[in-house]
Order: C-alpha cells, then sequence, then structure tokens
C-alpha cells in the first residue's frame, strides 16, 4: 500500500483546526497527529521490507525468483517488439508477398512494469554505493 503522507496530515490537521478551539492543545494535537500519521508509514515500510527479504532469502525460484520472471519477460517483449516482429514481418512479406499479421503486444503495461523494476532497480544500485548491502 502507498501512503499519500502529506494528504493524510493534512487531512487531520485540518479536522483538528476545525473542531479544536485552543491553541496550544490546537498544536498538540497536530503535533501528536503528524506523528501517528508518521510512525504507521514507518511501521508498513519495515513490515514490508521484512516481507521483501524473506522472500528474496528462500530457497524456492517460485518465491525468490518472481522479480527475475518480471524482468526477463520485459526483456523478452522488448525484444520481441523491437527485433523480432519486424523482422518476422519482413521475412514474411519477402516470402508470402502479403501483408505480415501484426500481433499487438500491451507496450503500456509492459512500460509500466519495466519503469517501476528499474526504479527499483535504481534505489537497490543507490544503497550499495552507500554500504547498506550485506
Amino acid at each position: 500500500m502507498t501512503w499519500d503522507i502529506p494528504a493524510m496530515i493534512k487531512s487531520g490537521v485540518d479536522l483538528i483546526d476545525k473542531f479544536i478551539p485552543d491553541t496550544d492543545a490546537k498544536n498538540r494535537a497536530k503535533e501528536a497527529w503528524q506523528l501517528r500519521v508518521l510512525e504507521i508509514a514507518a511501521q508498513e515500510a519495515t513490515q514490508q521490507s521484512q516481507t521483501n527479504t524473506t522472500e528474496a532469502s528462500h530457497s524456492s525460484l517460485f518465491v525468490s525468483g518472481w522479480r527475475p520472471a518480471v524482468g526477463w519477460v520485459c526483456a523478452f517483449s522488448f525484444a520481441w517488439i523491437c527485433f523480432g516482429q519486424p523482422l518476422f514481418s519482413w521475412v514474411y512479406v519477402l516470402t508470402t508477398k502479403q501483408p505480415a499479421p501484426v500481433v499487438e503486444l500491451p507496450t503500456e503495461m509492459l512500460m509500466t512494469t519495466l519503469l517501476g523494476m528499474l526504479g527499483l532497480g535504481t534505489l537497490r544500485t543507490l544503497e550499495k554505493i552507500r554500504g547498506v548491502n550485506r
């Protein structure tokens, strides 16, 4: 789950402004609300990190290998879009003298998945540079 922390803090602060008239009590309530939202988001991030560590250390390829599998699917799909399909179409037209059938891959979904994985890879590289890796 992705947290929109600024929006959560703003909605709580707006409610506090609306219902608590005393300035000191209002400031204490705002501070407590902001701290609680950040604590919850940090707990969720810690739990997700533990889940990722457990998945990655699993001996079964079906548990620890899903990210590499998605990467290979993306790589194969891009290879097909960039090289395979144009080459196939060219050979098909030369041999049959007819237009080649076109199979469209869902490139929007493919780009979303690949860019997300590349973003995660970049974060991991940054961790390695900073010496966070084990």
